[in-house]
């Protein structure tokens, strides 16, 4: 009796082993499969992360190119009107160039007689400005040049802002 609950209890501790042994088994295999799915779940995230970085990068690197394109553009253009500037200065200083405005007769003439018809090509008199008024005039059209040559750069970058910020 003695050697069969021997052989018993060895067959039970072989069953409690084997059944331990299958848990322990399939509790790694368990766990290696989570392990797994979550290296791939990994991945995945990790190369979503670089295609959404590269695309990031490739908006930053084309927002500066248009950036560059514009400031480019502006300094051309402000260069431009200072050259336009100094050279109507130039020509009104040298007498090539002459501003004038239009100027009325008195319809009634000087002491109540009636002015005479006037005549020429323009079909009116003409007053000329002296060249400080002239120089004076080309140094306003030259800065409002340059505003408006600054706001259309500014146009631009926000327009580049606007077309950076729709492209993701």
């Amino acid at each position: 009796m003695n050697r069969l609950l021997a052989e018993l209890g060895i067959g039970f501790a072989i069953g409690v082993a084997a059944v331990l042994g299958g848990y322990h088994l399939g509790d790694v295999a368990a766990t290696n499969r989570d392990k797994a799915q979550a290296l791939d779940v990994e991945r995945i995230a990790s190369k979503k992360l670089a295609d959404a970085n590269a695309k990031v990068r490739a908006t930053e690197k084309k927002s500066t190119q248009d950036l560059a394109t514009i400031s480019a553009t502006y300094q051309k253009g402000l260069s431009d009107v200072i050259s336009t500037h100094k050279d109507l200065v130039a020509r009104i200083r040298s007498g090539a160039v002459r501003l004038s405005v239009p100027a009325r007769a008195d319809p009634a003439g000087a002491a109540g007689i009636p002015a005479a018809a006037t005549g020429g090509r323009d079909g009116g008199a003409r007053c000329g400005l002296s060249d400080a008024a002239a120089e004076f005039l080309a140094g306003l059209a030259s800065e409002a040049d340059g505003i408006a040559r600054q706001l259309s750069a500014c146009q631009a970058v926000l327009n580049a802002d606007r077309a950076a910020c729709n492209a993701h």
